[in-house]
């Protein structure tokens, strides 16, 4: 009886034990106006570490300083361009971002996946920015919260 007794209780130390190593996911959604852009970011979080994220920001062609669908077509190319040249050094489904061009609006669609990438690249690519940490490991859900709230962005509830 006492090693049945040992036993459940070293079982119940592993669970709990268990249960304090593993983070569960949550996500959070904030919204609002960012330069005239309609904004919504839907982030992921494990504990403290983010590991996704995905926005999506709407503005029309007038507010992003173009005369016509055909400026934003050319400057689409160059855009695509640039991103390519700038993503060229990071695994590939780390930073995907798709444009949703319509009469009078650009949808710009932004996911970026931070597990298993290496920051720095993120960081050196121009993708994430940091409050001078240039040893960054990973991308902090408080602080990140903190500057989406600076910038005006509401979380949802």
């Amino acid at each position: 009886m006492k090693y049945i007794r040992l036993i459940m209780i070293s079982f119940l130390g592993m669970i709990v034990l268990a249960a304090c190593g593993s983070k569960t996911e949550e996500t959070v959604t904030y919204t609002g106006d960012m330069n005239g852009f309609d904004t919504t970011v839907e982030m992921t979080a494990k504990g403290d570490d983010v590991v996704r994220e995905k926005i999506v920001q709407v503005v029309d062609f007038k507010t992003a300083g173009f005369n016509s669908k055909e400026e934003v077509d050319e400057w689409l190319v160059q855009q695509k361009e640039y991103n390519k040249n700038a993503l060229a050094d990071l695994p590939e489904d780390t930073v995907t971002i798709d444009y949703k061009i319509d009469d009078k609006n650009i949808t710009i669609i932004t996911h970026t996946n931070y597990e298993d990438v290496d920051i720095q690249k993120l960081i050196d690519a121009g993708f994430i920015k940091t409050d001078g940490d240039k040893d960054a490991k990973h991308i902090s859900k408080e602080k990140t919260e903190a500057n989406y709230k600076n910038m005006g962005l509401t979380k949802s509830e």
